[in-house]
């Protein structure tokens, strides 16, 4: 979401979670990430009591935009101090994904999310994970 949003790859990880238990999968992660540029991005995710909250913050030189795809909206926040709060009437997230793959497939057009995108993904995460483990800050490599 942050190399679509910002059109930057994310070159530094920063992230804690939170597990009830050792052996028990991860309920909340605070990541801090930055792009090529510097640009700082803030994610909360969390899966907490059965409920989630999934929000990501994007804080650039004239405003912060923070995307909520748990309650469908975006709020945008400019150094002026004005608030836009957009709702997004998308389906949801998954479905749309699938519906859009198999139209990419059917009509011969590229693929809405790229092999590419996944790798990218994939790496975030895996330097989530260490961050989190070792405590420290995790770069990407330039590709």
């Amino acid at each position: 979401m942050v190399r679509f949003l910002t059109g930057q790859e994310v070159r530094q990880v920063n992230c804690e979670m939170e597990r009830p238990h050792p052996q028990d999968p991860d309920v909340r992660a605070w990541v801090s990430l930055k792009t090529e540029s510097g640009l700082p991005c803030l994610l909360d995710i969390s899966r907490l009591n059965n409920t989630r909250l999934t929000r990501a913050e994007i804080i650039g030189e004239t405003g912060q935009l923070i995307a909520d795809w748990t309650s469908h909206s975006l709020i945008l926040l400019k150094e002026n101090g004005s608030t836009t709060s957009i709702p997004l009437t998308t389906k949801p997230a998954i479905p749309q994904i699938i519906s859009d793959f198999v139209r990419a497939i059917q009509s011969g057009a590229p693929m809405p999310i790229t092999g590419l995108d996944g790798l990218r993904a994939l790496e975030m995460a895996d330097a989530c994970y260490e961050s989190a483990k070792t405590r420290n800050v995790v770069m990407l490599k330039k590709h």
